[in-house]
C-alpha cells in the first residue's frame, strides 16, 4: 500500500481500487514499483542549469528553492499581524506546503554543527561570539517571540523593544544575512578541508554547487524578475554605495563569481592550497555587503532621524551579521557596533563612531574602500555627507546607478532594492519530482530506455493477465463491485472536494504574494 500511495498514476489507484483483495494486486504493486524507479532514476536536469556564469554539476535544488520559502515568508510578514507571523513562523519551520525537499530556512541553522564544526574557522568564530552552535535560529526564533535572545550576553538583543512590524523586518533581514550567509561560507571552508584530507573532488564540489546555489537563489534578479538572497543583496548595496551602473552585475558579485570558477577549477585540479586562498577571498568579499548595511542603517537613524522599527531591525540584523567578524579583529569596536545598532539603543547610535570603529578593521576584515564605496546621493551628484568612500573616491554617475527598473520591496518594512540584471539568464530550477539524485551519461539514458521496454512489457502482460482475472471474477463479484464503486465514488467525491479547497488556498495565497 505505501507503494501504491507513492504512485502518481491515477490509473493505478483505480486498478487498486477494483482489485483490492483480489489475486491481482501483487501485478499492480509492481507496475507501481516500476514507475516509482523510473521516476527516481530520472536523469536531475538541475545539474545542467547555470546560476549566471556558473554551471553546477551535481543536482542543488534542495536548497536553490530555499529562496521561494523566504519569499512566503516575507509575503506573511508583510500583513504586519500576528497571523502573520504564525503563517511566516511554520514556513520557517517547515518549508512551504508544496516543498519537497527536507532543508528548510531553520535547518541551515540547526544543521550547521553537524555540518561545519571542526572544518569551519568562520563558524567557530560565529559560535565562540553568540555562545551557541544554533545561534541563527536562536536569533531569529527570540525576533518571531518578541523576547530577549538566548546567547551571550554581548551578543544579545531584545525584540521585545519592536512591535509585529519591526520584528518582521528583523525576520526578513535575518534569515539571507545569519543563515544563508554562514552556510555558504561554511560549505566552502568544508570543501578545503575534504580537499585537504581526501584528494576526491567529487564531494567537494558538491558543496561548492550547493554554496552557489544558495548564495544565487532559483529568482536571481534579471529584468522584472527578482532574488531574495545574497546576489541580490550584493546587487542593492552596490547601487546605493555607488559601485555600480544600471543594469550589470556589481563589481563584487562579478569577482565572487569569478572566484566560484576558480574553485572549482581548483578542485578539479587537487590545488588545496589555491582553494583556500580563493575561499577566503569570497568571505572576505562576501564581508562587505554586511559593512554597507551597517553603514547605511545606522546613518539612516543617526543623520536622517529615521527611527522606524523597520530601519531599527534592518541596523540589527546587518550588525548581527557583521560583529562576530569585527569581534575577531577587536573586541571593543565589536562592542560598540553592537550596542549601537540594538533594538531600543539605535535611536541614540552614532554613525561617526560606528563608521570609525569598521574603518579601523579593514585590513583584518580583508576588505578595501573602494569595494565598500559611499552612501550616494539620489538627489544630485556624488556622496551623502559625510558619507563619502574612504579613499576619496567617486561614485558612477547618478543617472547610471537609478532607473525605472531600479527599485523593489525586499522585506516588510521602508527599505528597498535596487534591480539589477546580470549578463546570463536567472536560473529557475524545474520542479522536482524526486529526492533521487543521479549524474547520467549517454550510456545511462540507453539502459534507462532498455529498462522501460522491458518493464512496460511486463506491465502490459500483467494487465491483459490482470483483465482475465477479472472477467472470470465477474459473475461472482457484482455485489463487491458495486460496494467498492460506490466507496471509490466516495473517495473521488472527497478528493475533488479537498483539490478544489487546495486550489482556492493556492489562489489566495499567490494573491497575497501579488
Amino acid at each position: 500500500l505505501p507503494l501504491l500511495l507513492s504512485c502518481q498514476s491515477n490509473h493505478l489507484v483505480l486498478i487498486m481500487a477494483k482489485t483490492i483483495g483480489g489475486p491481482s494486486l501483487p501485478m499492480t504493486c509492481v507496475c507501481c514499483m516500476a514507475t516509482i524507479l523510473l521516476t527516481k532514476s530520472a536523469p536531475a536536469s538541475a545539474a545542467e542549469t547555470p546560476f549566471l556564469t556558473y554551471t553546477p554539476d551535481t543536482n542543488v535544488d534542495d536548497v536553490a528553492y530555499l529562496d521561494l520559502d523566504q519569499r512566503s515568508i516575507v509575503a506573511s510578514l508583510a500583513a504586519s499581524d500576528e497571523a502573520g507571523l504564525v503563517d511566516a513562523k511554520n514556513t520557517y519551520m517547515l518549508g512551504r506546503e508544496d516543498s519537497t525537499g527536507a532543508m528548510t530556512m531553520k535547518r541551515l541553522s540547526t544543521l550547521a554543527e553537524e555540518e561545519f564544526l571542526g572544518v569551519s574557522s568562520t563558524y567557530q568564530d560565529f559560535v565562540d561570539y553568540f555562545g551557541h552552535s544554533d545561534y541563527a535560529d536562536r536569533w531569529i526564533s527570540a525576533a518571531f517571540g518578541g523576547v530577549q535572545t538566548s546567547v551571550s550576553d554581548d551578543a544579545s538583543v531584545d525584540f521585545s523593544q519592536f512591535d509585529v512590524e519591526g520584528r518582521g523586518a528583523a525576520i526578513s533581514w535575518g534569515l539571507p544575512l545569519l543563515n544563508v550567509w554562514m552556510f555558504v561560507v561554511g560549505l566552502l571552508e568544508k570543501a578545503v578541508v575534504n580537499c585537504r584530507l581526501t584528494g576526491d573532488n567529487t564531494i567537494p564540489i558538491s558543496f561548492l554547487d550547493k554554496a552557489v546555489a544558495l548564495y544565487t537563489g532559483s529568482k536571481t534578479r534579471d529584468d522584472d524578475n527578482y532574488g531574495l538572497f545574497l546576489y541580490t543583496l550584493t546587487q542593492t548595496e552596490g547601487y546605493k554605495f555607488g559601485t555600480c551602473k544600471k543594469d550589470e552585475m556589481s563589481p563584487i558579485n562579478k569577482k565572487i563569481f569569478d572566484k566560484f570558477g576558480s574553485v572549482k577549477s581548483n578542485l578539479l585540479q587537487n590545488e588545496c592550497t589555491s582553494l583556500q586562498a580563493n575561499v577566503r577571498d569570497i568571505k572576505e568579499l562576501m564581508t562587505v555587503i554586511l559593512v554597507q548595511g551597517v553603514t547605511r542603517s545606522i546613518y539612516e537613524l543617526d543623520i536622517h532621524d529615521d527611527f522606524q522599527e523597520t530601519t531599527q531591525a534592518m541596523g540589527a540584523a546587518f550588525a548581527a551579521a557583521l560583529v562576530p567578524l569585527l569581534h575577531s579583529c577587536s573586541e571593543g569596536f565589536a562592542l560598540i557596533v553592537h550596542k549601537d545598532l540594538s533594538p531600543g539603543r539605535s535611536t541614540k547610535g552614532s554613525y561617526e563612531v560606528v563608521k570609525n570603529a569598521i574603518e579601523q578593521n579593514y585590513d583584518c576584515l580583508g576588505i578595501r574602500c573602494e569595494d565598500v564605496g559611499g552612501l550616494v546621493d539620489i538627489r544630485g551628484e556624488g556622496y551623502l555627507p559625510g558619507a563619502e568612500a574612504c579613499n576619496g573616491g567617486m561614485p558612477v554617475k547618478r543617472d547610471e546607478i537609478f532607473s525605472s527598473n531600479s527599485g523593489g520591496s525586499f522585506s516588510s518594512g521602508s527599505s528597498s532594492s535596487s534591480s539589477g540584471s546580470a549578463s546570463s539568464s536567472a536560473y529557475v530550477p524545474p520542479a522536482p519530482t524526486s529526492t533521487f539524485t543521479t549524474n547520467n551519461s549517454k550510456n545511462d539514458t540507453t539502459i534507462y530506455i532498455i529498462v522501460i521496454a522491458v518493464l512496460s512489457g511486463i506491465c502490459t502482460a500483467l494487465g491483459i493477465s490482470l483483465l482475465v482475472c477479472m472477467c472470470k471474477n465477474k459473475k461472482t463479484a457484482k455485489k463487491n463491485d458495486a460496494d467498492n464503486n460506490r466507496v471509490f465514488t466516495a473517495a473521488l467525491e472527497m478528493t475533488e472536494n479537498e483539490d478544489n479547497h487546495d486550489a482556492a488556498d493556492r489562489e489566495a495565497v499567490e494573491k497575497d504574494i501579488i
